[in-house]
């Protein structure tokens, strides 16, 4: 189901690498939730560096921003995180601007150039890296490198060489050599001293923007753009300056890319500002706490026109076309098409039960992407709508008042969950957890998708929920439906009683679901929470005709996919159709599954509407 040629596209356009190398990289992976994969603080650290370098500077020779023609992520099998850079820069001005921030000491003794920086020479390209007192590096983590190129064969070792003679010349001493080994301050710099000790709050927010340079070139009018930390009383600000030649910043679409977390940043828009002149945008990272006093700020500013504007260039991540070889026209958002789409309330019976089996928050959202993940990858718009509540790190206020709220509830932000083939999509959203906000938040899900599904086990949302859904499941593991039971306890005189169809639903129903009394569309049973499941036979399909008579029909069946490993160097989503096959649950199992599901709920019309892919981004 899921399409490797449009994600090597969606690759490829943001971060410049060659095709044939990002589809070799991608099909190396396990999950496509996030393309552009992350560095570690250590190699985060080295590549902000890097970027100071590189986005300071501008002039003629350069054709690309920062200069950068390829950011390749490169994977170190057997390490977590696990992912050091490459980068093929356009012409040795961009290396020497690098050579200019290797650490000297001159012959007074103060120190020059970034301090703990380090280059060696391998064939044609030069690696620089970072000395171990110079950042914490945990024992599972491979040492932080990024490795220089350049497009032709041109000879970086005699850069290298020249710059090592020029320093000597003004009487330095260099101290970048890796074989010598150099034991580091005494005493920690100050931080207006130390370029190392000003990035590191800042680092994984620079590591982003160098991973992605090509994602500004492909703007309406790209002129020039530079980058560089600006650091303030809480942390360090990140300030990108570009020139735009023509009528449009082309704002809508590098926002929708920063803050799309498959293959941008990830990043939350905080302000925008814009004058016929200027534009400027504040964004910042997910509130975690190693970087959430560093934000980004883009200013983009009307510069004379003396050649003609560059025409925009297909983004396929943000819901474009891709481009073909014929004359490309002016890359136009169409307007999005208002929808009367589904809405599912998934919830679980495990609180109001006797046993607890597991199925909170997290296994439900595990089964609402995996769902709405199959309706997209056949050309559906779905979404998954969550509410946030006793998250430490969440944006929206996880607290219930009693009182109404001040001010109207606004519609949550839509973000990109996967990317689906054309015309699917697949969407995630945080609602308000007030009662005003939810119903803003799925009025505004019916407008822009097929359909939309809420994970809640929270009683007080249920009892809202329930209101504004058009369908309510209560998702269940799978049990045998009881045949038999016994009485008078376990010794001789015991008695095994068999039951007929309606006592077993009855029975199944209070072992099962215990006080659960609120009325549901149908039950979605679990499969594959016991290695040895019997099929279903004529007693079993008896069985389940007289719970839908109890006012609990069973509607459906779901793969169970197992715990999902979270944390550093793991996916934060379950595994879906539109990532590579695993060995549990197999795509035909969830594809059959969620089939049936639709078809037995009539979920969706016989015919698929036409429409253009990324209507719902169109009007965020």
């Amino acid at each position: 189901m899921f399409d490797l040629h449009l994600l090597s596209d969606a690759t490829s356009q943001i971060t410049g690498e060659d095709l044939r190398r990002a589809r070799l990289r991608l099909a190396a992976t396990d999950r496509y939730d996030r393309l552009v994969p992350s560095a570690s603080a250590a190699q985060a650290l080295l590549e902000s560096v890097i970027l100071t370098a590189l986005g300071a500077g501008t002039g003629p020779q350069r054709t690309r921003p920062f200069g950068i023609r390829e950011a390749h992520p490169i994977l170190v099998p057997g390490r977590y995180p696990g992912s050091q850079l490459e980068l093929r820069v356009e012409c040795q001005a961009d290396v020497q601007a690098l050579l200019d921030h290797l650490p000297y000491q001159s012959k007074r003794g103060t120190w020059r150039g970034t301090r703990g920086l380090m280059v060696q020479i391998i064939g044609r390209s030069l690696h620089f890296g970072l000395r171990d007192w110079a950042y914490d590096r945990p024992w599972d983590t491979s040492e932080p490198q990024v490795t220089v190129t350049l497009p032709r064969e041109e000879d970086l070792p005699e850069l290298l060489t020249a710059h090592t003679e020029r320093i000597r010349t003004q009487a330095g001493t260099p101290r970048w050599d890796v074989a010598a080994p150099e034991p580091g301050p005494k005493r920690a710099e100050p931080a207006s001293r130390s370029l190392l000790r000003q990035l590191s709050p800042a680092s994984a927010l620079g590591s982003a923007l160098l991973r992605r340079p090509r994602l500004w070139d492909r703007l309406a009018g790209h002129t020039s753009i530079t980058v560089s930390p600006q650091t303030d009383g809480d942390g360090v600000e990140w300030t990108v300056d570009r020139t735009v030649n023509g009528d449009s910043f082309d704002e809508d679409r590098f926002i929708s890319l920063l803050t799309d977390r498959v293959v941008g940043c990830g990043l939350i828009l905080m302000d925008h500002t814009c004058t016929p002149q200027s534009c400027v945008v504040r964004l910042s990272p997910a509130p975690i706490p190693r970087n959430n006093h560093s934000p980004l700020v883009v200013r983009s500013r009307r510069v004379p026109a003396s050649t003609a504007p560059s025409a925009p260039k297909t983004v396929v991540a943000i819901g474009e076309r891709r481009a073909t070889a014929r004359p490309v026209r002016p890359v136009r958002s169409a307007a999005p098409r208002v929808r009367d789409g589904r809405v599912i309330l998934l919830m679980s019976a495990d609180q109001f039960s006797g046993l607890r089996r597991h199925l909170g928050r997290e296994e439900l959202a595990r089964v609402a992407e995996q769902l709405a993940a199959v309706w997209a990858a056949q050309g559906r718009h779905t979404a998954v709508l969550r509410l946030p509540r006793d998250e430490p790190f969440s944006l929206v206020g996880s607290s219930r008042s009693s009182a109404a709220p001040s001010t109207p509830a606004d519609p949550p932000a839509w973000r990109t969950l996967r990317l689906a083939p054309p015309p699917g999509s697949l969407w995630s959203g945080e609602a308000d957890p007030m009662d005003l906000g939810q119903t803003v938040a799925v009025g505004d899900a019916r407008r822009r998708f097929d359909c939309t599904i809420l994970p809640s086990e929270t009683w007080a949302d249920v009892h809202v929920l329930r209101e504004l859904a058009d369908f309510s499941l209560l998702l269940h593991p799978t049990s045998p439906y009881p045949r038999e039971i016994t009485i008078g306890g376990t010794g001789p005189g015991a008695k095994t009683i068999s039951l007929t169809a309606s006592e077993a639903a009855s029975q199944w129903r209070a072992e099962e679901l215990g006080r659960w009394s609120l009325p549901v569309t149908g039950l979605l049973l679990q499969t594959g929470w016991r290695k040895e499941e019997q099929p279903l036979d004529d007693f079993d399909g008896q069985v389940e005709q007289h719970l839908s008579r109890f006012g609990t029909p069973v509607v459906g069946r779901f793969p169970y996919s197992g715990y999902a490993v979270r944390g550093p160097g793991h996916s934060d989503h379950p595994p879906t159709v539109l990532d590579p096959e695993t060995t549990e649950p197999l795509h035909a199992q969830m594809i059959r599954a969620a089939d049936e599901l639709a078809e037995r709920l009539s979920l969706f019309s016989p015919t698929l509407p036409q429409n253009e892919r990324g209507a719902p981004h169109a009007s965020s």
